[in-house]
């Protein structure tokens, strides 16, 4: 009788034993998936983020470019209007480069706006309203009557726009924006 109740005993012990060890290892099984998971999304997330960081610099970097060479243009022409009596037909080729250089910032506009933050869409905003402004003054003038204090008045609002537009990408590409501050309308 001892021998049974002893067997039955025994083998309680290892049922109950052998469930527990089950029951340990499938909610270990369980974490660890989840762990396992959790980790290939994070992966993901930073792969994501590393490949946003890398298109929006790619983006700054060619709108940058594209804005330096808008300056350089009216630099160009606020030369050419300086020396204005001397080759009339060089203003009307400086004044086109402005208007190309400009029309190649509004086209760059759009895709950088999907992508910019806050600081940035509002800088390239103000850069575009800028240059449209502009355009807009120096062609209701032909080139014999663009007054040099004119020319180089926009020359120089538009180096300091330009500079609010490289500090704040300088800043967003250094500090990374938070995804608040991303803008997701488009130009």
């Amino acid at each position: 009788m001892a021998a049974v109740v002893g067997l039955i005993g025994a083998l309680g012990g290892a049922i109950t034993g052998g469930y527990a060890a089950i029951r340990g290892a499938r909610e270990a099984a369980d974490r660890s998936a989840r762990a396992a998971l959790e980790q290939a999304a994070q992966q993901a997330s930073d792969q994501h983020e590393h490949w946003l960081r890398q298109e929006r610099r790619s983006a700054y970097a060619e709108l940058l470019q594209d804005a330096e060479d808008f300056l350089m243009k009216l630099a160009d022409l606020v030369s050419c209007v300086e020396n204005q009596a001397e080759d009339g037909v060089r203003v009307l080729e400086a004044l086109e480069g402005v208007m190309t250089a400009q029309i190649q910032v509004i086209r760059r506009m759009g895709p950088v706006m999907t992508i910019a933050g806050r600081d940035v869409a509002t800088h390239l905003r103000h850069f575009v309203s800028e240059s449209r402004s502009t355009s807009a003054q120096l062609m209701g003038l032909r080139p014999p009557d663009l007054p040099v204090d004119l020319v180089r008045s926009r020359y120089n609002t538009m180096t300091e726009h330009f500079g609010h537009l490289v500090l704040s990408v300088a800043r967003e590409v250094q500090a990374g924006p938070t995804s608040s501050s991303v803008t997701t309308r488009s130009a």
